[in-house]
């Protein structure tokens, strides 16, 4: 006889591994952006003085921590600049989870 598949029981082992492999996801995700944004970040500082489109860049990437620093920029830039990228990590992991689930929704709604 064949073994019907449902659901994973909550408490159940599947249920563990599955909550481990999206919680996994969700770390690479986080670890991505932040060193996206990051890297960009440091590019843009570094070539903010040569172009104005850099500084443009720069002042994007920069907000809101990086400008608190003020005149003195170059002096706290390591120092602000990795949680001003954990900030931006965040924000837009959490965008990217709103737009799955949205999709995921849509998604569903369709095969019903």
């Amino acid at each position: 006889m064949r073994r019907i598949k449902g659901r994973p029981i909550d408490g159940g082992p599947r249920a563990a591994w599955l909550a481990l492999a999206d919680n996994l996801a969700t770390a690479i995700v986080v670890l991505s952006f932040f060193v996206a944004h990051w890297i960009a970040q440091a590019m843009a500082w570094a070539n903010a003085s040569r172009d104005a489109n850099w500084h443009l860049l720069f002042g994007l990437l920069g907000l809101p921590l990086i400008h608190l620093a003020g005149s003195r920029t170059d002096d706290y830039f390591l120092l602000l600049s990795v949680p001003n990228s954990l900030l931006w990590a965040a924000a837009l992991t959490a965008l990217a989870a709103r737009f799955r689930s949205r999709r995921e929704r849509a998604r569903r709604t369709g095969k019903d």
